[in-house]
């Protein structure tokens, strides 16, 4: 970098892409890069400091409106949020959804229940009846974890 400051203006129409990287803290691979994407290089595959500041400020600000969001899209976005929040809320009064821990907690009540089948299609079928609905509420558990998440339910019964 001191190299770089004791250059005169006209030096800095004639530098390395080393110099430009150590401009601009990047590596001579980013100054290429940038070559590619239309960073203006002289005929002696030199740089002009000036016109790479330019070219890069260029770049910076269309990258900059590309991101910005435009008060208006903020706004539209906003009030279709509140829109679709307003429509789970109706739904959830209505009795339409219900929380996913409460449906986990049904699920796993049920086998509860059928596993209370299973062991009277034991005594009166014998163990092959009652492995058969074990391996079915395996299966059934294993998807409500899998769509619902969380813990495995035990699918014991509870009160």
């Amino acid at each position: 970098m001191a190299r770089l400051a004791r250059k005169t203006n006209r030096q800095f129409e004639s530098l390395s892409a080393r110099d430009i990287a150590r401009v601009y803290n990047v590596s001579n691979q980013s100054v290429g890069g940038w070559h590619k994407a239309g960073c203006p290089r002289n005929a002696d595959r030199t740089y002009s400091l000036a016109e790479v500041i330019a070219w890069r400020e260029t770049r910076l600000r269309e990258a900059a409106d590309a991101a910005a969001v435009k008060p208006s899209d903020a706004k539209g976005r906003q009030d279709e949020e509140r829109a679709r929040l307003l429509q789970l809320t109706r739904m959830e009064r209505e009795g339409a959804l219900m929380p996913r821990e409460t449906v986990r907690e049904s699920h796993a009540k049920m086998a509860g229940i059928l596993r209370m089948a299973g062991d009277r299609l034991q005594r009166r079928f014998g163990p092959e009846a009652h492995e058969i609905l074990e391996q079915a509420i395996e299966a059934y558990l294993r998807e409500v974890q899998r769509v619902f998440g969380g813990t495995k339910p035990n699918g014991n019964p509870s009160n």
